[in-house]
């Protein structure tokens, strides 16, 4: 059973793509399970195929929030992290070690720190553009429950 609160909030919703445990958590956190005893289907066959499955996660990872902007600007932050501590080692290693060969970790160091570079960029650009397609989306900041109006304080006396 759904409250009258979060059906007008989601019926607010005009954009292409809806999702709907999306629109729910948008307006409500007071969520539970239902147990639902499932029987087979006696006629056809679903009309969910693998494909269509796909298209409705994907809208659902994607419509909602801007957290895999988020995981590839860490991931930009740890590949040229990772990046920069394998190129102190191998500066560490010939200085050290001055016959050891050159050339393909110092390659391999500087790909990791440009590579990660870019990707936390491209991050940092998909937050703006999240933000942007958050604010586009009309997104509550807030839902009003309940208004409580006390008369006997009305002008302070």
């Amino acid at each position: 059973m759904i409250k009258w609160l979060v059906n007008d909030e989601m019926i607010k919703y005009e954009q292409p793509y809806p999702y709907v445990i999306g629109l729910v958590l948008r307006s409500t956190n007071s969520i539970c399970n239902v147990t639902v005893n499932h029987r087979d289907c006696l006629q056809g066959v679903s009309g969910y195929t693998l494909k269509r499955l796909l298209a409705l996660w994907f809208n659902g990872f994607t419509a909602f929030s801007i957290k895999p902007l988020r995981f590839a600007e860490m991931f930009g932050i740890m590949t040229a992290s990772m990046g920069f501590v394998y190129a102190l080692w191998n500066i560490v290693k010939k200085l050290i070690s001055p016959t050891a060969p050159v050339g393909w970790a110092s390659t391999i160091s500087v790909i990791l720190i440009i590579g990660g570079a870019i990707l936390c960029v491209l991050g940092m650009m998909g937050e703006y553009i999240g933000r942007i397609y958050i604010c586009i989306n009309n997104s509550p900041q807030y839902v009003i429950r309940r208004i409580i109006r006390g008369d006997s304080d009305v002008g302070g006396e």
